[in-house]
């Protein structure tokens, strides 16, 4: 009996010391402070980071001290008393609680306390809640709701941009506010608070400009000017410009940088700046507009600098947007009550002011309840950032281990080629397996060009005469042999197999999502049999492709398509690949205006289709393989020049020439193929890379093609996406090869030029 009861002493020992691990990571890491108090004596025994960061003192200070000696309650009768209460009720609560800074700044807090048993102990714990920001937008609420009740109760326009003006500087505690009109050229003070009267009654220049109207600016690029307001009213802001809002506003936290520093002959000459002379540093003119038409502006003037922030200014643009509405309805009925000869003009502009004013309000209140909201959007994005992150971290890995694998092929068999004396049927054996490996790595590498390319919205499709019979024809011979291999029938099943079916769609881009869906088959099919084919219904043409495989869960069906995701994420994955072929598959059926689809259980085998628009073409032809050429080109006569900066390439490309007798002339960079152009003028043809140091090759092509504009050129360039091509063309290349080269179109293209050059 003894035995059992020490056992559980252990156990409650274990899990105290667990329990109390768990408390000390969520004291540790939480976002609100959190301070432990001694029942007895009140004084802190602990902090968290959260509030020793808050009030800027290092825990060793805080330890041991009152509640009031941190700042918490204003004086020690205040903190005692609150004691006092907390011991007696066990809890209390502050919800405005201002804490200074050991820099004097200020912050709100919520202040709640309660009393603890804690290994049979009293224990006081303090939670401190940093209520700044939701503070500060409820006074945006307060003053917005405050606004449009004065809108809504006045109708005299002194009275009503007064009692605005006040709220707005019991708002942002600055120390002028004001409002100016468009009444006359001068744009004098409608309505001013907190401006000395000399400052109001100086001269009305209020910009430094040219005749014509321009804003002049110094050598730092700063606007020369007295105080901006003209160009804030007239709508002369340049929002690229150092000071201006997109909104039109202008604003500086330190006016001293906009002393205007040279004048120009043909400017109104002013060289003073009244803002800066009376001793203001922040100042912010906001425009008032009544629909596109800016009736004046608000100005907000404080002798403290940094006063302002974008936010604020943009807050301010709502709200002048507001008043110059409503300003501006009250000038018209009263102009409505001057004069009837223009009673029904001004009467649909009044409705239509107060329609725009009405919608105007309905976006107010909408944005108090975004207000409200974004707490859970933020959380909300933070999650969503946490999951993209993760799942861009797993297919970097998983894209690193499909890279490294056909790479390890290449340069192991690579090593073993180097080997004196190897078979014959070895050095066949590994040349292939290096072949098969190189075009595996370049598979991986064009989805991650297209995934880049389609996640960029630049993915292009071509309109070009498909022949879908020949097509899925070519198909299944590329595939039998491959799917023979693993010991499975390959059945292709074309709904009219001897039937001329051709369309305008892009063919290499159905022929990428077919071998995708192949490629996919093969790789999860053990045994059994895999079938392709096509099907035609209305003015539709479906596709699809159907095998015996594993099959894939319901659930899974939504997730196979997206980026960076597959079925199986472990280290322990039974199949290769990179998880980007059906997302790529499905966003170029998509832009081919289909849809993809599966129809797949777990163990059952699956089938993927998608649907095209089945565009008839009214043009019949002939679909016939072109005939491989057989021809062994003898170029004696002929002269290229390489211009490659990459001794491999260099070496490739000389190798496949051999064979031609051509002369090859070789340059390493683009300034000396200029020289050789110049010495050699039997050159036939140039073949030029893109990037090299000294001069590349678009430079290098310009001097050329003035020297012989009839000399072809031809970019050989591993700079491969679609654009690139054009960008080639349209520079002047007279036609363009992408790296890596392929032996059979570069013999081919090297030929259709070589055969009618003529040297010049």
């Amino acid at each position: 009996m003894e035995l059992i009861d020490s056992k559980d002493d252990v156990l409650l020992v274990e899990k105290l010391k667990e329990s109390e691990l768990r408390y000390r990571r969520l004291f540790e890491s939480a976002k609100d402070g959190i301070l432990i108090l001694d029942f007895e004596t009140g004084n802190i025994v602990d902090a968290n980071p959260f509030i020793v960061k808050m009030i800027d003192f290092p825990l060793a200070e805080i330890l041991g001290k009152k509640l009031w000696e941190i700042g918490l309650f204003s004086n020690k009768e205040q903190s005692e008393e609150a004691v006092v209460e907390l011991k007696t009720n066990g809890y209390i609560r502050f919800e405005d609680m201002p804490i200074p800074q050991r820099d004097g700044k200020i912050t709100e807090v919520e202040f709640v306390s309660n009393v603890y048993l804690v290994n049979n102990i009293k224990v006081i714990q303090c939670n401190i809640r940093d209520i700044t920001e939701r503070r500060h937008l409820e006074k945006k609420q307060e003053i917005i709701a405050k606004i449009l009740t004065i809108l809504g109760s006045q109708n005299n326009g002194m009275q009503l941009i007064t009692e605005i003006l006040t709220e707005i500087k019991s708002f942002t505690k600055v120390e002028a506010v004001a409002i100016r009109l468009i009444e006359n050229d001068d744009y004098p003070y409608f309505v001013s608070i907190g401006f000395p009267e000399d400052f109001i009654k100086k001269e009305n220049q209020l910009i430094s400009q040219t005749e014509k109207g321009g804003i002049i600016y110094d050598n730092a690029g700063c606007p020369c000017l007295e105080c901006m307001c003209g160009a804030v009213i007239t709508g002369k802001t340049d929002s690229s410009q150092p000071f201006f809002t997109p909104g039109g506003s202008f604003y500086s936290n330190n006016t001293t940088e906009l002393i205007a520093s040279f004048l120009e002959k043909e400017s109104i000459i002013v060289t003073r700046n009244n803002c800066n002379n009376a001793g203001y540093k922040s100042v912010a003119l906001i425009p008032l507009y009544s629909g596109k038409e800016i009736i004046g502006l608000l100005q907000l003037n404080d002798k403290l600098p940094q006063r302002f922030t974008i936010e604020m200014i943009e807050f301010f643009e709502k709200i002048g947007k507001t008043i110059g509405i409503a300003f501006n309805r009250m000038q018209n009925e009263s102009k409505i009550r001057e004069s009837k000869k223009i009673l029904r003009d001004q009467n649909v502009e009044y409705a239509n002011l107060n329609k725009e004013y009405a919608v105007l309000n309905e976006e107010l209140s909408e944005s108090l309840n975004r207000i409200q909201n974004i707490n859970e959007e933020l959380k909300s994005a933070k999650e969503k950032a946490e999951e993209s992150d993760k799942l861009k971290s797993a297919f970097l890995a998983n894209m690193s281990h499909e890279i490294r694998t056909p790479m390890n092929a290449i340069l192991g068999f690579s090593g073993f080629l180097l080997q004196p004396g190897l078979p014959k049927e070895k050095l066949d054996n590994f040349v292939q397996i290096i072949n098969a490996s190189s075009q595996q790595l370049m598979s991986i590498i064009s989805d991650i060009i297209d995934i880049s390319k389609i996640e960029s919205g630049q993915i292009t499709i071509e309109t070009e005469l498909v022949d879908i019979n020949v097509l899925l024809s070519e198909l299944f011979v590329t595939y039998k042999k491959l799917v023979e291999l693993k010991k499975l029938s390959l059945v292709y099943n074309g709904e009219w197999p001897n039937e001329l079916i051709q369309i305008i769609s892009d063919g290499n881009r159905i022929k990428q999502v077919l071998c995708n869906l192949l490629n996919n088959a093969i790789k999860f099919t053990k045994e059994g049999s895999i079938e392709f084919g096509y099907k035609i219904s209305d003015n539709f043409i479906e596709f699809y492709v159907k095998d015996t495989g594993i099959g894939i869960s319901r659930e899974n069906h939504a997730l196979i398509f997206n980026r960076f995701r597959q079925v199986e994420t472990s280290n322990s994955r039974l199949y290769g690949g990179n998880g980007l072929g059906l997302s790529i598959s499905k966003a170029l059926v998509e832009k081919l205006g289909g849809n993809l689809a599966i129809n797949s259980d777990l163990g059952k085998g699956s089938t993927f289709s998608f649907t095209i628009p089945y565009i008839k073409s009214k043009i019949v032809e002939d679909s016939k393989v072109a005939p491989i050429k057989t021809f062994q080109p003898n170029w004696k006569n002929k002269t290229i020049l390489l211009v490659e900066d990459e001794a491999n390439n260099h070496a490739f490309t000389e190798e496949m020439l051999m064979v031609t007798k051509v002369n090859l002339v070789h340059a390493w960079d683009g300034k000396e193929a200029t020289e050789q152009i110049i010495k050699h003028p039997e050159i036939s043809l140039v073949l030029m890379d893109i990037k090299m140091p000294v001069m590349d090759g678009y430079e290098a092509l310009k001097f050329i093609k003035q020297l012989r504009p009839n000399l072809p050129v031809i970019a050989q360039t591993a700079f491969a996406l679609s654009h690139d091509r054009k960008k080639a063309l349209d520079a002047g290349f007279d036609d363009y090869l992408a790296k890596p080269i392929d032996r059979e179109l570069f013999m081919d293209m090297m030929d259709n030029y070589l055969s009618k050059v003529i040297v010049s």
